[in-house]
This record gives C-alpha cells, structure tokens and sequence, in this order.
C-alpha cells in the first residue's frame, strides 16, 4: 500500500507504534460513533473516471484518481468501518438532438428514463430536470432561456431546468436525471415496529447484519439504464445494419441540422 500510494516503507519499529497508534484510533471511533447510523461528509466533484484513468481535474489541478477518491473514506477505513466515496459531479457533453418523441405518448424520452429508472429496486422517485424544484415557481423562471451559438452553429440553454429535454425529445444539452433512494430495510439498531408472524404480537425488528449504503452501487446500475435507454432511441432514429452505419446517419443528422 505505501509504494502504492507513494509513500516511504516504515521500519518495524514503526510498523508496531502504528498499529498500536491504528488501534487506540479505532477504539476512540467507535466510542464517538457509536450512536450515529450514517455520517456524510464532502464528496470529489468530477464524475466518476473512466476505468483506466490516471488523474482527475479538480478545480484547475490534475489529482491522481487513487488520491482524488481515497482522500475522504480513508480515516473511516482506517477505523475499520464501512465508507465509500462517491464521485458527484457533471459532464459537459450532450446527448444528439431529436432522440424520444413529441407524439407518441410511449416514446416520450422523459417517460422512458423515469420507467427505466423507477424499475431499480428501492428507487421510490424520479426527476428529469429540475423536475420537483420548478413545479413551484413561476414561468418566468422554470424554463431555459435560449441562446445562439454562433461559434457551434447551434442553439444553446443556458441551464438545465428541464434536464435537456424538451417535449418529449432531447434538446442537444446535457441529460440531467436524479433519482431517489429508499434507505436500506436491514437495521444495526431494532427500533421499526413489526409484528410476529406467529403470535401476531406486537414487537420491533431484531438486529442483522446490514451495509452503510447502496446508493454507489445503485448509480452504476441507474447510469447503465439511463444508457441503454440512449441507446435504443439512437438506433431507432439513426438505425442501420452496423455501427459505421449508425455512425454514418448519426453524422448526416447533425450536418443537416447545422445547414439548415
């Protein structure tokens, strides 16, 4: 791990003060957390890198990606207790103009993400957009004002209230869902009620073994629905017989977009 993070190897001796050092830590982390269930704490804002990357940018500096996602979940790691650091940040790049449909009710691009989304299991809302935020302002201000770039040839927003999508279809910005979590039903501490199914008392529910979070793991899985989402209304619109194909009509698309 030292060579690893780039550290300098330690000597027996400091091995054995370490780990006795390691060990007063963990029991001093136990006791202050000892009735605290979930602690969150700032997160790295890049999205998550691709595998095989070496550094992340964050805020103008070039972070090597083991440095960028270790630098929070590891004094809880130390302390042999469960953490995880999650990447919450935004691309630039959109999605191609046009994907989804503006008439057929079941094509709708929105309605296709929310389905794929709601069906991960204990998701329990969707928003596209700034979906929940704006149902409460005015007009004025829950919808994207439109800019010319000239530089692109292409018309831009200037936010991302209705998430990159307009109508039913992809408006070229950049595709912004959320989706919400129910906590985990398994419990460290037995306080929810419930009841015996034999004696049909009244009791709570017992202790078990249960993880911190599933909310990383459920972003995988969200960012592979929402994808192949993508993908389907990408072939449906630019189809062919072969990637180069769909490539080839995907380009055609964006070429009479910028003539016209």
């Amino acid at each position: 791990m030292a060579a690893l993070l780039g550290m300098p190897a330690l000597s027996g001796d400091e091995t054995i003060h370490t780990l006795r050092a390691l060990a007063r830590y963990r029991q001093a982390a136990r006791e202050v957390l000892e009735s605290v269930d979930l602690l969150a704490s700032p997160t790295i804002p890049v999205v998550a890198p691709a595998v095989g990357t070496e550094t992340v940018d964050i805020d103008g500096e070039e972070v090597t990606v083991i440095n960028a996602l270790l630098a929070n979940p590891i004094p809880y790691n130390a302390a042999r207790l469960p953490a995880v650091s999650v990447p919450c940040g935004f691309a630039r790049s959109g999605v191609p103009v046009g994907l989804g449909s503006h008439v057929h009710w079941d094509r709708r691009l929105d309605g296709l993400l929310a389905q794929a989304l709601m069906s991960i299991q204990a998701v329990k809302g969707v928003e596209v957009g700034d979906g929940f935020e704006v149902a409460g302002l005015p007009g004025s201000e829950a919808h994207d004002p439109i800019t010319w770039d000239a530089a692109e040839g292409a018309y831009r927003r200037t936010s991302t209230r209705a998430g990159g999508i307009e109508g039913g279809m992809s408006t070229g910005e950049l595709l912004v869902c959320r989706a919400s979590m129910k906590p985990l039903a398994t419990l460290n501490r037995p306080v929810l009620g419930t009841v015996d199914v034999e004696t049909k008392e009244a009791t709570v529910s017992f202790k078990e073994r249960t993880d911190v979070t599933a909310v990383p793991a459920m972003g995988v899985v969200a960012e592979t629905m929402v994808a192949l989402v993508l993908a389907g209304e990408a072939l449906r619109k630019f189809g062919g017989d072969s990637l180069p194909e769909v490539l080839r009509n995907a380009a055609a698309f964006d070429a009479s977009l910028r003539d016209g």
